[in-house]
């Protein structure tokens, strides 16, 4: 485990959207106009997202895997920074990234349920890590501004709470 590895999050093919009838991105009226746009964006965009740690590859969606953790990141990502635990739970692929200090400059990254039964671990550079998951975030919100799904300032405002040292 002390060869340090790689982390790329990169967009995949575009996916036909679910379209069954009635379905409402929030028939509650219980999202803000920017989680409604972002929910919009990933359902009408839906695209394949690869995202390989070390030697494991996973395939998540946006609509489906990314949107109920995205969220979340801004708090995982200052939470990484400031040497704390990094947690990105998978729950319809059954899997799970968890991310640890190890020391200033490399975290260590356990990967569960990628293969049943097992658990993989690598070393990657802190910094690498962040970077990666931000400018993956900040390429997002860019494509869901420009489909008129997210509104500019709302997209850089979030943007601004992800972007940590």
């Amino acid at each position: 485990m002390s060869k340090v590895s790689e982390m790329t999050i990169e967009f995949g093919e575009l996916l036909e959207p679910d379209d069954f009838e009635g379905f409402e991105i929030d028939p509650l009226g219980e999202l803000t106009a920017f989680e409604r746009g972002l929910q919009r964006f990933a359902h009408d965009h839906d695209r394949r997202i690869s995202l390989r740690i070390g030697r494991h590859v996973t395939t998540i969606e946006a609509f489906r895997d990314l949107i109920p953790i995205l969220c979340d990141l801004p708090r995982g990502l200052a939470d990484l920074a400031a040497g704390k635990t990094m947690n990105l739970e998978l729950p319809e692929l059954g899997q799970s990234v968890k991310i640890y200090p190890r020391t200033d400059v490399t975290v260590r990254c356990e990967l569960r349920g990628f293969d049943p039964g097992d658990i993989y671990e690598y070393v990657l550079p802190k910094q690498t890590v962040i970077d990666v998951i931000t400018g993956f975030i900040c390429d997002f919100l860019r494509q869901g501004v420009s489909a008129g799904c997210v509104a500019e300032s709302d997209a850089e405002t979030f943007i601004a709470a992800v972007k940590v040292s």
